[in-house]
C-alpha cells in the first residue's frame, strides 16, 4: 500500500505508468487492432493506483472519481457544446468547394434510421472506451492535481491527455495518417488543451463525470459522422475541421477565455468549485 503518496505524487505516477503503458502498447499490440482500446489504459492505471493506496476499498476514493453524481444541465453543455464547431467546420468545407457533401447509400432517404445510428453509437461509445478514458483522465488524474490551482490543474490534466494520443498518432496508422504530422501535431495539442479544459472543468463543476463522459463523446462521434458524409475533400480538410481543425481550436479557445472569466470570478467571491 502507498497511502502516504500526496495528490501531486499519485497524479505523477498515474501519469508515467499510463505514458509507459500506452506507448508499449502500441508497439505490442497485434497489427489491425483497434488502437482504440487503449483508451482503457487509464482506467486500468487508475483503478491500480486506487489499489494500491488503498482508495479502492473507501468511500471517499470512489467519490472521487465522480461517477456518484450526475447534473443534468452539465451533461446537456457537454452534450451540445461540442456539435456547434464540428457542424459549422463541414458546413463550412461543404459550402466552399473544399469537400463535397454526401449521404452514404445506406442512409439516403432514411433519417430516422440516421438519428437513431447517431444516438446509439454516442451511447455505447460513451458507456465502453470513453468512460473508461474518462474515469483514468477526469476521474483519477484531475482532481488529485487540484493542489496546483483550478486551472493549472485543467492545463496540466488536458496537455497529459494529449501526450497519451501520440506514440498512437505516429506509430499506428490508425489515427490521422493521411496528415502531415508536422502540422497534425501541434494542432492536436492545441485543441486537446482547449477541449481538455472545457471538459476538466465541467467536472469540476458538476462533480460529476457524466457531463465530461458526454462531452467526449459526442466530440468524437460526431466526428465521425461528418466525415463519413464528407468525400472528395481537400487535403486542407484535415486541418481545418473534425476533431482537431482550426475552427475547434478557435472555438474551444473562446469557451476557455469565457471559463477562465468565470473561474477568476468565484475566486473573487471566495465560491469554491
Amino acid at each position: 500500500m502507498l497511502k502516504k503518496l500526496s495528490d501531486i505524487q499519485k497524479a505523477f505516477a498515474f501519469t508515467s505508468f499510463t505514458l509507459i503503458l500506452a506507448t508499449a502498447f502500441t508497439f505490442l499490440l497485434p497489427k489491425n487492432t483497434d488502437v482504440g482500446l487503449l483508451m482503457f489504459v487509464p482506467l486500468f492505471v487508475g483503478f491500480m493506483m486506487m489499489l494500491f493506496t488503498g482508495e479502492l476499498f473507501s468511500k471517499s476514493g470512489w467519490s472521487s472519481l465522480g461517477l456518484h453524481k450526475f447534473s443534468m444541465k452539465g451533461f446537456l453543455i457537454g452534450f451540445v457544446t461540442p456539435i456547434i464547431p464540428i457542424v459549422v467546420g463541414y458546413v463550412i468545407v461543404w459550402n466552399t468547394g473544399l469537400a463535397e457533401f454526401t449521404v452514404p447509400a445506406e442512409l439516403e432517404g432514411n433519417i430516422p434510421l440516421l438519428l437513431f445510428s447517431f444516438v446509439a453509437t454516442i451511447v455505447i461509445t460513451s458507456l465502453t472506451k470513453i468512460l473508461g478514458e474518462e474515469i483514468g483522465w477526469r476521474g483519477y488524474l484531475l482532481p488529485r492535481l487540484q493542489p496546483l490551482g483550478i486551472e493549472k490543474a485543467l492545463f496540466v490534466s488536458s496537455f497529459i491527455w494529449g501526450l497519451f494520443h501520440i506514440a498512437p498518432i505516429l506509430f499506428s496508422g490508425q489515427y490521422h495518417s493521411d496528415t502531415n504530422f508536422i502540422i497534425f501535431i501541434p494542432l492536436f495539442m492545441m485543441n486537446l488543451l482547449f477541449v481538455g479544459f472545457f471538459i476538466g472543468y465541467l467536472r469540476f463543476i458538476t462533480g460529476s463525470i457524466w457531463p465530461a463522459v458526454i462531452a467526449h463523446g459526442a466530440h468524437n462521434v460526431l466526428w465521425g459522422f461528418g466525415a463519413s458524409f464528407t468525400t472528395n475533400t481537400d487535403p486542407i480538410v484535415a486541418y481545418l475541421t473534425g476533431d482537431v481543425g482550426i475552427i475547434g481550436v478557435i472555438f474551444y479557445f473562446i469557451i476557455y477565455l469565457v471559463i477562465r472569466k468565470d473561474l477568476k470570478k468565484r475566486k473573487a467571491i471566495g465560491k469554491n468549485i
